[in-house]
């Protein structure tokens, strides 16, 4: 970085402590700007240079209406949704959580018109981990549905205007984009009472689920040793 002008870095962070050996690389900047008070707190724990919260605006736009048919959607079910990624490391968005919930909810209620619809992006990131994804869904693919090709921002946000809920059992997140704009659209949103999406989801406005800290495993996220995060 070079020249006087005044330098702001807004990075993206989803445990509660930022690592030293990039803290360091923050600091050659003026400020930090976080997205939720988890990171900040993050953010605030590691630097030594000013750390702001500058709230993420959650606004999304769609350019036209999809349907259910789109999706390949069940046109009768109660839909619950949910996005990852596996470029953001899969233990910490969780989706075999999710799965064990669902099996649960069939379970007690086994004639219940019911689905669960999960985007995942980037498969060929992580091939093992999409398989045992997969192997985890085959039990249920009568009621779940898999989208794994990509979707465009009008069809990501046609995707969340389709359901009926969107779910979220994440061990960790830095604000929770699907959070935020399924509930900008007015859809129950379910989700882990931790990290940065309880900045805008209160008892009032959610269904928060309740936790317990558990250590980070090695290879779950980058520089996991010391790390808690939520199950």
């Amino acid at each position: 970085l070079g020249g006087a002008g005044y330098r702001i870095v807004y990075p993206a962070w989803e445990l509660a402590r930022y690592p030293e050996a990039w803290a360091r690389e923050l600091e050659r900047h003026d400020e930090v700007w976080a997205a939720s008070r988890f990171t900040a707190d993050a953010f605030a724990s590691s630097v030594r240079v000013p750390v702001h919260h500058v709230p993420l605006p959650a606004q999304p736009a769609m350019t036209r209406q999809l349907s259910r048919r789109h999706f390949g959607i069940s046109e009768s079910a109660y839909v619950f949704v949910f996005f990852f990624d596996l470029t953001s490391y899969i233990e910490r968005k969780n989706p075999f959580a999710l799965l064990s919930a669902f099996a649960k909810l069939r379970a007690a209620r086994p004639y219940a018109d019911v689905q669960l619809v999960m985007k995942a992006n980037n498969k060929q990131v992580d091939p093992a981990a999409f398989s045992r994804f997969l192997a985890a869904v085959r039990p249920l693919e009568r009621h779940a549905l898999v989208i794994d090709h990509t979707l465009s921002d009008n069809e990501v946000k046609g995707l969340v205007r389709a359901g009926d809920a969107f779910v979220s059992l994440h061990r960790a997140e830095g604000f929770g984009f699907g959070l935020a704009e399924a509930m900008y659209f007015g859809k129950p949103v379910v989700a882990t009472a931790y990290s940065g999406n309880v900045d805008y989801m209160t008892p009032e406005t959610s269904h928060l689920v309740p936790y317990r800290l558990v250590p980070v495993q090695e290879g779950q996220y980058p520089f996991s040793a010391g790390q808690v995060w939520a199950e």
